[in-house]
């Protein structure tokens, strides 16, 4: 009798290890992959214009190499910022804001992203743009 309930317990171990192991939605994995295209912080510093979906106008970023950038926005009001490049090569702007950029095509020179556009303090992920970037 205590050999069957052995078997048993072994046999719903083995079976939910294997739902919680295929259960898995794809599309969460997707959401982890890190950035093929990167930024670099040693050739960020200068001018870029931006352009995000959804809204008209161009963003102007202008990168100092001590970690501030002022940003020039479309409705001409004017932001200085702290930016990084996170150890995975994602741009990361801070102070009055949280935003996060990944490039998903070209070059920071010359390319598209993916970014996340959120107030100080927050971390939401459920919103991205998609946008351009050029270095003038």
């Amino acid at each position: 009798m205590l050999q069957l309930s052995k078997l048993k317990f072994y046999t719903i171990f083995f079976l939910a290890t294997a739902f919680l192991f295929t259960g898995c939605d794809e599309s969460e994995d997707d959401e982890m992959e890190l950035p093929t295209i990167l930024f670099d912080s040693a050739t960020l510093p200068g001018t870029y214009h931006m352009t995000f979906s959804g809204e008209d106008g161009i963003h102007s970023y202008d990168f100092d190499q001590n970690g501030t950038v002022l940003i020039n926005y479309a409705d001409q009001t004017v932001d200085t910022e702290d930016w990084s490049v996170n150890s995975i090569g994602q741009l990361v702007i801070t102070g009055s804001v949280n935003d996060l950029f990944t490039l998903t095509s070209g070059s920071q020179a010359s390319g598209t992203f993916v970014a996340f556009l959120r107030e100080a303090g927050e971390t939401d992920t459920d919103n991205p743009v998609t946008g351009t970037i050029e270095q003038q």
